[in-house]
């Protein structure tokens, strides 16, 4: 319920009769579309509330508001510029509508500050000596833009009128006994409903990637028991046909020995058939275990968010509420930066033994890596089961990877993986030679026909010594 135009008349004959000759003090900005300015002569201060919030717009003294409020916003700062110790020369309030214009006098003509009390179209302008308003509070649509000449409302056709305030008191008391309370009460709803606004948006987000988690753990399920086949074409390794779509083997885990059928990659070898169920088998064991982690993490936050909820529904005092809402930005678009320069070529580093080593960066560049710059008898690294970089050891002909070279490499390709997490992991290694690319198969993936296998731990002194050593990371 905004104030009415009978309402401001008599608020503004009171201040015709206070304010006149006090110059302005501190301003003080509650929200976008409030400012408290501070009138004073001497000891004597009085607080003038300029709110156009389109519920409840209101003018009239009040008393000294929080001085910990919200920081001043781009027009209140102007406006403090402009019109700090300046004198008041006079109020109006232009052809009796809900309009309040405060005068103020100097050499190169009148400043006005006007405050339009009219809903959601409800502002408060700075205007400059020529008539031009230098800026205005909030960016709403209505007659006036910041630029433009100031044009005053049309005469009223009518006034709205309410319940007469008490008359016993001074207008602008009055008015405050009137609107300060629903005031109080309109923002406090207003933060509440913003601060639940950032949790609910955050628990939305926070559903919607557990769904996701659930349904990957959901999809795990298909590789349950691979470890279990991988044993028994283990066990009947000299029947496996090379070629062969499927096996018929007898179940060693059944007590009656009833047979099994083995579904298998015709263009894999025996060992590699094998291979591949075992490592279906560490996939969902290790999946298992961090979508479960993951799940738990996720529920637990959800509790926290409904902790929040509904201690902000419980909350009752305003500032609090205005701590948990999206803080005041101001707007305008965000400054440029200039895009980093992306590195060209693998990285590179030296081993231990002066062997160069290559890092790929992309699984573009992984495959430019291995199949056109590496060598046959170059060795190859990748961490087991887990993306991350293809890592080249350039050998000279005839030569060997020594065994410190073996594990400088290894730990790069730990380091450039998603295992570099865990500081310890397993790593495949091969020659070059040794590696197939699948047809049709996307960038970055190989096919290891003889593969070995070497554990390491991540040593970041070590790494950065391979950088000094003759490379550079990018």
């Amino acid at each position: 319920m905004n104030m009415t135009a009978d309402e401001l008349a008599r608020v503004t004959a009171e201040l015709s009769a206070l304010l006149p000759g006090r110059h302005v003090g501190k301003i003080r900005q509650v929200a976008d579309d409030e400012l408290v300015m501070e009138f004073r002569r001497g000891e004597v201060r009085h607080w003038l509330t300029l709110c156009v919030h389109p519920r409840v717009g209101r003018i009239h003294l009040s008393g000294e508001p929080d001085a910990q409020g919200p920081e001043l916003g781009s027009f209140a700062r102007l406006v403090k510029k402009t019109l700090e110790r300046r004198a008041l020369g006079g109020v109006t309030q232009p052809n009796g509508d809900r309009v309040l214009t405060l005068f103020f006098p100097s050499p190169e003509g009148e400043w006005r500050l006007t405050a339009e009390i009219f809903g959601t179209t409800g502002n408060i302008y700075l205007v400059a000596p020529s008539g031009i308003i230098l800026a205005r509070a909030l960016d709403r649509a209505g007659r006036n833009a910041a630029g433009a000449a100031y044009a005053p409302p049309p005469p009223p056709a009518h006034a709205a009128s309410l319940a007469p305030p008490d008359a016993s008191l001074p207008a602008n008391r009055a008015m405050e006994e009137r609107y300060a309370g629903m005031a109080r009460a309109i923002r406090i709803e207003e933060s509440r409903r913003a601060a639940l606004g950032v949790v609910n948006a955050e628990r939305k987000r926070l559903l919607k990637r557990l769904e996701s988690v659930r349904a990957e753990m959901g999809a795990l399920e298909r590789w349950t028991g691979q470890g279990r086949l991988g044993d028994l074409l283990k066990a009947n390794f000299g029947h496996i046909p090379r070629g062969a779509a499927s096996v018929e083997v007898v179940d060693l885990f059944d007590p009656q020995q009833g047979k099994v059928a083995i579904a298998l990659d015709p263009a894999l070898s025996p060992e590699e058939n094998v291979a591949a169920y075992y490592k279906r088998q560490r996939k969902y064991d290790k999946g298992l275990s961090r979508l479960g982690a993951d799940i738990a993490a996720m529920e637990d936050k959800l509790r926290e968010l409904d902790g929040r909820a509904a201690a902000i529904e419980a909350e009752g005092d305003a500032a609090a509420l205005a701590a948990k809402a999206p803080s005041r930005k101001a707007k305008g678009p965000a400054p440029r930066q200039r895009a980093p320069q992306k590195p060209s070529g693998p990285r590179r580093f030296t081993s231990s033994d002066g062997y160069p080593i290559f890092v790929g960066r992309s699984d573009a560049e992984n495959d430019e890596l291995t199949f056109r710059a590496a060598n046959g008898r170059d060795l190859w690294l990748h961490a087991r089961d887990y993306p991350g970089s293809h890592v080249v050891v350039r050998l000279p002909k005839g030569v060997e990877a020594p065994r410190a070279t073996l594990l400088d490499a290894a730990m790069l390709a730990l380091h450039y993986s998603k295992a570099a997490k865990g500081g310890k992991g397993e790593v495949t290694w091969a020659h070059v030679k040794d590696l197939k690319k699948p047809k049709g198969a996307p960038p970055g993936k190989v096919m290891v026909m003889r593969p070995k296998s070497v554990m390491v731990t991540i040593n970041r002194e070590r790494i950065e010594s391979m950088k000094a050593g003759g490379g550079t990371e990018g």
